[in-house]
């Protein structure tokens, strides 16, 4: 395979399908492992299916891989077989490494992204609460930078994976605990946590009657990080229930006496519009 092919492959995110064994001895600079077997249950660790991604394993496993991501409408790049020529190509024009410690693929949410990008806490102790944190991208992205993130979740599975997340994340600043909670069920269960936090995050979920509740959570000086979907949805496809769905300008009506950081309208990579609302308790 001409050089030029492998530049080509570094330029999008790589998805090695090979074992944890074969991964550690040499892989790809940049690639993430995600063994064929386990590939169904981890795709929230893959980037949005409207990035393109490589794969790289055996040319049996390529093509299982390879019909199932399509499937899931993930868009395919480029393969590369783990022949012994590509293996050597790799080292010789150093561009492998070794070593068991997977890259990330996944992102968080671009509001949690932009908090961390532009509101210092450095050096301090803060403690977070993350609500409908579902497979816990954004705890995780949270306490990487030293936040003590609280996962909350309806759902077991969603918090299994938060775990599994977890496992795979082991350079983390701060730490996360996850909480089987259904909110929607006795949003009174949130009175034990009041004044408890620094931080709330809360990602593509909507339930107003949570809404009164979320600033006497945050300790003064603490922040709520939102973003979910907006009416508008609708010719999208979903949500389209406008329980679920923000009027305009009606975060930042609800938080009326915090100081508001950040409040716009950012498309989801499908074309769907959500709010951006970052917003500090006076």
């Amino acid at each position: 395979m001409p050089n030029m092919d492998f530049q080509q492959f570094l330029l999008s995110p790589t998805v090695d399908i090979r074992s944890e064994k074969d991964y550690a001895n040499l892989h790809l600079n940049g690639a993430a492992n995600f063994p064929l077997q386990d590939l169904a249950s981890r795709l929230h660790e893959l980037p949005s299916n409207q990035t393109s991604i490589n794969l790289f394993g055996n040319s049996q496993s390529l093509a299982v891989a390879t019909e199932f991501l399509e499937s899931k409408n993930y868009r395919i790049e480029n393969v590369m077989t783990d022949s012994v020529a590509n293996l050597e190509e790799i080292v010789a024009l150093g561009i492998g490494q070794r070593g068991s410690q997977s890259n990330t693929l996944w992102q968080p949410a671009s509001v949690v992204d932009w908090f961390v990008e532009h509101v210092d806490t450095k050096n301090k102790q803060v403690s977070g609460l993350d609500i409908g944190c579902g497979a816990g991208r954004d705890s995780l992205f949270m306490a990487k930078f030293g936040w003590d993130i609280t996962a909350v979740d309806h759902s077991a599975s969603a918090l299994e994976k938060v775990d599994g997340l977890r496992l795979r994340e082991p350079s983390l600043q701060g730490s996360v605990e996850t909480k089987l909670l259904d909110i929607e069920k006795n949003v009174e269960q949130l009175d034990s946590m009041l004044g408890r936090f620094d931080a709330i995050i809360v990602v593509r979920y909507l339930h107003r009657p949570l809404l009164s509740k979320l600033e006497k959570m945050l300790n003064r000086g603490g922040y709520i990080i939102y973003q979910t979907f907006m009416q508008g949805c609708e010719q999208w496809g979903s949500p389209k229930n406008p329980r679920y769905l923000l009027k305009e300008g009606e975060l930042k009506r609800q938080f009326g006496s915090f100081t508001v950081l950040l409040d716009d309208i950012a498309l989801l990579p499908d074309g769907r519009p959500t709010n951006r609302f970052v917003a500090r308790k006076n």
